[in-house]
């Protein structure tokens, strides 16, 4: 205020100072008062000046102070891979999965990467809702369905009738889980007691699957079968890190089918048994007769279950759980016709790194039908552990090479299981569990049924699952579906 102030004085004195010229001119001002008014736009021009001067510094101190991120930018720091909105008061909206994500978004590739104290210069803002007229919602303890509106408005869907007329015969599709923890962010609003539709949704139109999109020609689907919660079953260590998954993945650069998965730890961390059963076999590293040559000490339980898993056309009511890699054994050794009781959640062993385990881990399998009876009866072990299950898969084509694609998922969801490939009235299939459309003889090949399989790397540091897909068969790909254990996906048609 005050510099402004003086410019505007610094005004009034220059034209002091010219009326005083003029009226010298004239021969009617003193020779004092002529160098007064000269001393007057000296001082004018001074003000000015510094006036100038300071603003200027001032301009250039904003713009180094400026942050790196406007209002709109998606946002996310050098060492940690969640992603945030910046709001209009500068702070950053939290997007609390990447389902949510995707909702607003078609891929990452507007992420702007900040430094972690650019990212802590922006204050926590709001928590993302669902896109409005994106998806249909439902808390995860509650099997009620809403639509979710502008402002987070929920009106709850009275039918399935109603909601065949509102959303068309695939409205499952459409549905998301929510977790109760943000559930809260929504609001509850009247039922729906629309019948035509008109008013679902006044200013999106109707209510779409994420990523219909004319700029790549393909529309997508969501497939939601169903959310599977194994509250029987517990997490075999403390760590819930995942470092490789089941099926498709890269070992030491080559291409590699692993039969389980792998759970980061440090060595000495506690390992339990997954869920009641008994001890079957223990066997120590180094073990004349071990079947696990490059598995170190492995424990194998055996478990019983209530309803029969049906895998390869038969009925089974048993599976079992092989550890791999521990440090210790911490249960007494059997005799082949002796019988140890576990429960869940009994320590069995340490983590470690015995075999020929290049990093700390935990290597679990569980495998269906009697010991032996099968001959690949690997399975993903998500089948039974209860895990975020938030369905995130997605596909997205390649857009130099449209027989080209890539899978991802959430790095915490490891649970691809299926790929549906068809090309004219061909379809092609890969199921990694039942392992259709794999060479029994040459699993570890990743050529599979004119389907090429290209897993990313992938450690207990990576930000999420990666595989692209290329298909090169005859004809060009008009339909493409990944599916993971349950039935759960995405879909991409043309």
């Amino acid at each position: 205020f005050y510099w402004c102030f003086l410019f505007q004085v610094s005004d009034v004195l220059e034209l002091v100072y010219w009326l005083c010229i003029i009226v010298n001119k004239l021969g009617k001002l003193s020779m004092n008062t002529s160098r007064l008014a000269y001393s007057a736009i000296d001082f004018s021009s001074h003000c000015k000046g510094v006036f100038l001067l300071l603003i200027s510094l001032s301009l250039l101190f904003m713009a180094l102070g400026a942050s790196a991120a406007a209002q709109g930018d998606l946002v996310k720091s050098r060492t940690r891979p969640d992603v945030y909105l910046v709001n209009e008061l500068g702070g950053r909206d939290v997007f609390p999965n990447e389902s949510v994500f995707f909702s607003w978004e078609n891929d990452f590739d507007s992420v702007i990467t900040l430094s972690d104290e650019e990212i802590a210069d922006l204050p926590i803002g709001r928590r993302m809702r669902y896109k409005p007229c994106t998806y249909l919602v439902k808390s995860q303890t509650n099997p009620d369905v809403y639509h979710a509106g502008e402002s987070g408005m929920l009106r709850r869907i009275t039918s399935e009738t109603q909601a065949s007329t509102l959303f068309g015969a695939n409205w499952p599709s459409l549905v998301r889980d929510v977790s109760d923890v943000f559930w809260l962010d929504y609001v509850k609003g009247e039922d729906f007691d629309n019948s035509s539709g008109a008013e679902v949704c006044p200013n999106d139109g109707d209510l779409i699957p994420n990523g219909s999109s004319a700029r790549t020609g393909w529309t997508k689907d969501v497939i939601l079968v169903n959310y599977v919660d194994r509250e029987n079953i517990v997490w075999p260590t403390e760590s819930t890190t995942l470092q490789d998954a089941f099926g498709p993945r890269m070992l030491a650069g080559q291409y590699d089918f692993h039969r389980g998965i792998d759970i980061a730890g440090e060595t000495g961390d506690l390992v339990y048994s997954i869920d009641d059963g008994t001890v079957y076999r223990i066997y120590h590293e180094g073990e004349v007769g071990s079947p696990f040559k490059n598995g170190g000490n492995v424990v194998i339980l055996k478990h019983e279950i209530q309803n029969p898993i049906n895998f390869l056309g038969r009925d089974h009511v048993t599976y079992f759980s092989y550890y791999l890699h521990l440090d210790q054994i911490t249960i007494p050794d059997i005799a082949e016709d002796d019988e140890w009781i576990t429960e869940k959640g009994m320590q069995i062993g340490t983590l470690g790194a015995s075999g020929t385990a290049n990093t700390e881990h935990l290597h679990l399998e569980t495998r269906i039908g009697e010991f032996g009876t099968l001959d690949d009866a690997s399975v993903n072990p998500f089948l039974y552990l209860s895990y975020n299950n938030i369905n995130s898969l997605q596909i997205e084509p390649d857009t130099l090479n449209e027989s080209r694609f890539l899978i991802t998922s959430d790095r915490e969801e490891l649970d691809v299981n299926a790929i549906y490939i068809t090309s004219g009235a061909d379809t092609r299939i890969i199921n990694f569990s039942t392992r259709e459309g794999i060479d029994p003889n040459n699993r570890d090949n990743n050529i599979y049924n004119s389907i090429v399989l290209e897993p990313l790397n992938f450690n207990k540091n990576s930000d999420k699952y990666e595989m692209y897909i290329e298909y090169i068969g005859e004809g060009e790909v008009n339909d493409i579906k990944v599916i993971d254990i349950f039935g759960n996906g995405v879909r991409l048609y043309r």
